[in-house]
């Protein structure tokens, strides 16, 4: 693909092809170019076919001009029959799902299921729309969720109209493949819960909080599923601590195995000495203020947020100041447990890990003329500590979550609901030696 020149990352191939024998085709998505225009080629972004016998090109379908949304086809193909149709289905990071006919490569159809989470184009960076493999269901369903950004669903499509069948916004942002057995599907989510759903409706029939952030498919066998947790944070060296696998069973089988799966909260901070001093460390907020990017999760509608955080080192101290951030309940996903308790004010935490997060409260915002002693009357909100609980481990993100309790870490599965932005240190911010 790079025509004998230098390799260029372009077309990158993300997930597990899907074959089909009879027809002598090997069909695949492949990435973004990163150094589109100029780097772009006829297998960007695309889906591909190639016999399965020589490997030689048989067709291939981009739906996108040159661009640089990092706009991937990430997950591995559905094969399925829509009518008289043979078809092979796959969702892109646009939040779109393609169908095509599979000897061909022509669009059958198309539709939207949700917008990308791009929030600024031409940045190679989107985090949301379809990743994880989906999955047809017997009753001619595709089941799948998608990731980072607006209404990240389960949905249901209709294999051989294409219409949307049902959208369920209880799950949160999902990475998962899902898995299809009869008229139930499962799909895990970065809420750290595992859930079988109809089908037909979209309907939960069961979940179950995990060890950590589900983001592999489940195997069935029988009548056990088993799944797996952990993700490592990307980018980090921090490895993942409560990684594993669960088992599922149906009532009457053998004696259900949890895997070790647990459920974390937050340490009780009141109890705990403080840090005296954080290790030096070269990088961003670190001994001057930096600001929150927002890039993460869009704010709520009419909201205008910006905020700060300013760590230092010696003493160990933090310091967030924010403005514009509106209702608290407003940044809670809707649809969400999180959002049928509420929250009623914003709290920052220090945390480490993201598969088996273990963190402390920091302070909680208040308005600024509370929070520095001053008649100030801006309507800002602001918030510091010198007391830094000792967890006896580093740190590498600080959250700022809308709370209904600020005095402990809200569940794992709420985490993501309730965020309103974080920012993650690389290296962790570390106790200082004594």
């Amino acid at each position: 693909p790079d025509a004998g020149g230098e390799p260029t990352g372009c077309a990158d191939v993300w997930s597990s092809p899907a074959v089909d024998e009879d027809a002598g085709l090997v069909l695949f998505g492949t990435g973004n170019c990163p150094s589109s225009p100029d780097g772009w080629t006829r297998f960007s972004d695309a889906m591909v076919a190639v016999a399965l016998d020589d490997g030689s090109l048989v067709w291939r379908f981009q739906p996108h001009e040159p661009n640089n949304d990092d706009l991937d086809f990430a997950g591995a193909p559905n094969l399925f029959t829509a009518g008289d149709r043979e078809l092979v289905g796959l969702g892109n990071k646009d939040g779109h799902y393609y169908a095509l006919d599979r000897a061909t490569g022509e669009l059958a159809w198309e539709v939207e299921a949700t917008e990308p989470g791009l929030n600024e184009p031409g940045s190679n960076f989107s985090t949301g729309g379809f990743i994880g493999p989906t999955a047809v269901a017997d009753d001619g369903t595709i089941v799948g969720g998608t990731a980072v950004g607006p209404c990240p669903c389960l949905h249901g499509i209709d294999a051989t109209t294409g219409e949307i069948a049902w959208q369920q916004d209880r799950a949160a942002p999902t990475y998962a493949a899902s898995a299809a057995v009869g008229d139930v599907a499962f799909s895990g989510g970065t809420d750290f819960t595992l859930r079988a759903v109809e089908t037909a409706t979209g309907e939960v029939r069961w979940e179950q909080e995990m060890g950590g952030p589900v983001a592999g498919g489940v195997a069935v066998q029988g009548d056990d599923v088993f799944a797996v947790a952990g993700l490592r944070e990307p980018g980090q060296e921090t490895r993942a601590e409560n990684s594993g696998v669960t088992r599922f069973s149906l009532p009457g089988g053998d004696e259900e195995d949890d895997g070790g799966a647990t459920t974390t909260s937050a340490a009780p901070s009141t109890t705990l000495a403080p840090l005296a001093a954080f290790a030096p460390t070269d990088q961003g907020c670190v001994g001057a203020p930096c600001a929150f990017s927002f890039s993460l999760k869009d704010p709520p509608a009419g909201v205008a947020p910006a905020m700060t955080l300013e760590v230092t080192t010696d003493p160990a101290a933090v310091a967030v100041r924010a403005s514009g951030l509106g209702p608290p309940e407003a940044w809670l996903r809707p649809g969400s447990p999180a959002a049928e308790v509420g929250a009623t004010g914003y709290a920052v935490f220090l945390s480490k890990g993201v598969d088996n997060p273990n963190g402390a409260l920091v302070c909680v915002l208040s308005p600024l003329d509370d929070a520095a002693g001053t008649a100030d009357a801006s309507g800002d909100l602001a918030c510091s500590s010198d007391a830094i609980p000792d967890l006896g481990s580093d740190f590498d993100r600080l959250s700022v979550l809308a709370v209904d309790d600020p005095s402990t870490l809200p569940p794992v599965a709420e985490g993501f609901d309730r965020l309103v932005d974080t920012v993650a240190f690389d290296p962790p911010l570390r106790p200082e030696d004594p």
